[in-house]
């Protein structure tokens, strides 16, 4: 698919990715200040880039965290040189079109012409996703301790209510 990686600057296209987290598959709940929240957290702790058609509309996004999260269940012997992949998310009607994984390379790439990390590392459902396939297939592994899977509860309030507000989640790692 035609198109460029930038990084993203304005919140609107930020929120227009992140809206597709109220939808199916996920659900959540989030309000306007949760949106503002996330994109500011995002901004002052890593970056974002951006996938834009050649006429400048935005269809997907991938966002990075500087280190390691203290909040995951997760410790690495340098968690400073570790890239957190926090979102990969693309608009339902470009999905299965290699946005993603052209996303996903695209950060791989980045967080290697920094020559400072050591690995990336992100957290999928338990279950298997989309993204958890993208990154297997470039050399992601699953996170074990003691051959048991790291795994993570998460919560988050639904739109649904016919879904369970928990999530079980995994993290993978890849080596650079």
């Amino acid at each position: 698919m035609e198109g460029r990686i930038k990084n993203l600057k304005e919140y609107k296209e930020f929120r227009k990715i992140f809206e597709i987290f109220k939808y199916y598959p996920f659900y959540e709940a989030w309000k306007e200040q949760d949106f503002k929240d996330e994109f500011s957290y995002l901004k002052n702790n890593g970056e974002i880039f951006g996938w834009y058609l050649n006429n400048e509309e935005i269809i997907g996004l991938v966002s990075l965290i500087y280190g390691a999260k203290t909040s995951h269940p997760v410790s690495f012997s340098n968690p400073d040189k570790m890239m957190y992949l926090s979102d990969i998310a693309v608009l339902d009607k470009y999905r299965g079109q290699g946005v993603g994984g052209n996303l996903l390379d695209f950060a791989i790439n980045y967080t290697n012409l920094l020559k400072y990390y050591e690995a990336m590392y992100l957290r999928t459902n338990l279950n298997g996703s989309m993204s958890e396939g993208i990154a297997r297939s470039r050399g992601f592994e699953i996170i074990r301790n003691n051959n048991k899977i790291i795994t993570e509860e998460v919560s988050f309030p639904r739109t649904n209510q016919d879904i369970s507000e928990t999530d079980t989640r995994k993290f993978l790692i890849k080596r650079l």
